[in-house]
């Protein structure tokens, strides 16, 4: 008997399901696949398993929960992996009306209020940034945050000496009308165990106190909106922040610094994968401007300011306390950099700066999810981590651990 024959039709509908099949054994080295054919990730380092995603712990990120940001400084996963997190959506209004309720209290008399840690002498970005520690302890105590001490960088004609020179407050309340004023302890790592956010991504969480924290005043916030609309800024998805520090961290603090060439192969990668090629550049280096030229076929866009007396061998903090610098000035001009950079949707830079790292968190916060980073020199950290550091992990007793 003759063996049947499959008419044309049918033996492409036969390629097509082959087709298939092949495309689902593919997936299935990766993910799990349930009978509905829905795909659930199989999670590393303890991620729990979602509907297409991972709920990563700690200092993991990625779709899988692959890269530790500790140790790996990079993370450049394919652009199907851009995807908003359910669960940074859902936890982050969850978390901004809890720091609200928190800090608009019905009655200011029964409410507690948390101390702030001491100044040291640092730069904008390290003091701003700083701000995540007692916001931190603030959601583990139920205490709202006022700022009880003078910040060295709030001008002369500030009646309030403080952060609140720059930032809208954080409470109606203040200091006279309060309870109690709870001593600050020790700084958190990540977020509290008695909160519900116990476990969470640690950049996200310090994101998003941050984004509570670091609200302008709005003549300051009408500049941010007038500058980026000056630069013809993209949506995030469309933008690269590339932070080159040139400055007195490069002359006096003998940190390794790059040069704007030492960059671009991982631009480069940025626009392979993204199909990205503009550039917001946050430096304070001249020479990082002009290094631009040669770079044609990228678009580079950056503030139009003065940064050759950002060349000396002195540290910020020190002129500022010579009375050489205008701090209204270069505070501002600090803040409206980093809102810049945080409204990009790509990371490159060097985590060994507070400044970029607050501008990485602040980013985090806004698109919902951890974005392509790389990094030139060292991982994530939260606060300054040096070589040396960098084997030890969570239970460290070094500077990385403080918030």
């Amino acid at each position: 008997m003759r063996a049947p024959t499959l008419s044309p039709k049918s033996k492409r509908t036969l390629v097509v399901l082959l087709a298939i099949l092949i495309v689902v054994l593919t997936f299935s080295s990766l993910r799990k696949t349930n009978i509905f054919g829905l795909f659930t990730l199989t999670c590393e380092n303890q991620g729990i398993a979602k509907s297409g995603y991972c709920e990563c712990q700690d200092f993991y990120v990625g779709l899988r929960c692959e890269t530790d940001m500790f140790y790996q400084t990079k993370h450049i996963p394919p652009s199907s992996e851009l995807i908003e997190l359910p669960h940074f959506v859902s936890q982050k209004s969850v978390l901004q009306n809890l720091l609200t309720t928190i800090h608009n209290p019905p009655d200011c008399s029964r409410a507690l209020a948390q101390d702030f840690p001491p100044f040291g002498s640092s730069g904008i970005g390290s003091d701003l940034r700083m701000l995540v520690r007692p916001f931190s302890q603030a959601v583990r105590n139920k205490a709202l945050v006022l700022p009880l001490e003078d910040w060295p960088w709030a001008y002369p004609k500030c009646r309030a000496h403080n952060y609140e020179c720059y930032l809208q407050p954080f409470s109606r309340c203040n200091v006279s009308n309060v309870a109690k004023i709870i001593p600050f302890g020790r700084p958190l790592l990540a977020a509290p165990s008695n909160s519900d956010f116990y476990g969470m991504n640690s950049v996200w969480y310090r994101g998003n106190l941050l984004m509570f924290a670091l609200k302008p005043h709005y003549s300051i916030l009408q500049k941010m909106r007038e500058a980026k609309k000056t630069l013809d800024f993209p949506p995030p998805r469309q933008i690269i922040a590339l932070h080159i520090r040139g400055g007195d961290s490069c002359h006096v603090a003998e940190r390794v610094c790059y040069r704007l060439k030492d960059y671009m192969k991982t631009v480069q990668r940025y626009r392979e994968l993204y199909g990205v090629s503009t550039i917001y550049l946050s430096t304070d280096s001249e020479q990082a401007i002009i290094d631009t030229k040669n770079f044609p076929e990228f678009k580079f866009v950056y503030l139009d300011v003065d940064r050759k007396h950002y060349d000396v061998k002195v540290f910020v903090e020190d002129r500022r306390e010579e009375g050489q610098l205008n701090q209204k000035y270069e505070v501002e001009l600090s803040m409206t950099d980093i809102w810049l950079m945080s409204e990009c949707g790509y990371f490159l830079g060097t985590f060994s700066s507070n400044f970029g790292r607050l501008a990485f968190e602040l980013m985090v916060a806004k698109i919902n999810y951890v974005p392509p980073y790389a990094s030139l020199d060292i991982g994530w950290c939260t606060h300054w981590m040096h070589d040396e550091e960098i084997q030890l992990r969570r239970d460290i007793e070094a500077s990385c651990e403080w918030v």
